[in-house]
């Protein structure tokens, strides 16, 4: 188990997509590293706000596209752009609750859902959802790929969370 040193205390971490998640006595940190962590640092910052609007523009524009397809005729090129549009508005409804907190209380986590890797199809991650302020968020913690041991990591850091209580 990989562990990192904090004020000489050790706290057991597991790798993600774009860096570790160390989980502490009062807290879960979820740092960004490396290329992919300075990409999303870049693109996401702690908000989604600005990746959800950026989607919703293009599902805007697809439905939009879409309709005058639709009304010109060429009913199949039409059809697939609605759909395209209607998923990814949904993608956009879906996660408004969702965020990119770097910390997350461990006496606001409500519970912590494990979703397994596919092995070649998904990566393994988990849903942690916390109360901030009067609203129920979620946090989303990806983990590596298969290609990168994914999991292994994800066995790795179920056992983790088992271990700290977070996860039944």
């Amino acid at each position: 188990m990989t562990e990192i040193r904090r004020d000489e205390e050790v706290y057991p971490t597991f790798r993600t997509k774009t860096g570790i998640c160390t989980i502490e006595p009062g807290r879960i940190l979820i740092s960004r590293e490396g290329s992919r962590g300075f990409l999303a640092r870049l693109l996401v910052g702690n908000s989604i706000k600005r990746i959800l609007v950026v989607y919703s523009f293009f599902g805007v524009v697809l439905l939009g596209v879409g309709s005058l397809f639709l009304m010109t005729d060429r009913l199949f090129e039409g059809a697939m752009l609605v759909l395209s549009a209607a998923l990814l508005l949904r993608a956009v409804i879906k996660s408004r609750h969702n965020t990119a907190a770097s910390e997350i209380a461990r006496e606001d986590v409500i519970k912590i859902e494990n979703h397994e890797p596919n092995e070649g199809l998904t990566r393994g991650y988990f849903t942690v959802h916390y109360q901030e302020k009067d609203a129920v968020k979620k946090r989303l913690i990806m983990l590596p790929g298969s290609l990168s041991k994914g999991t292994d990591e994800y066995q790795k850091a179920v056992n983790i969370l088992r271990d700290q209580g977070l996860l039944s």
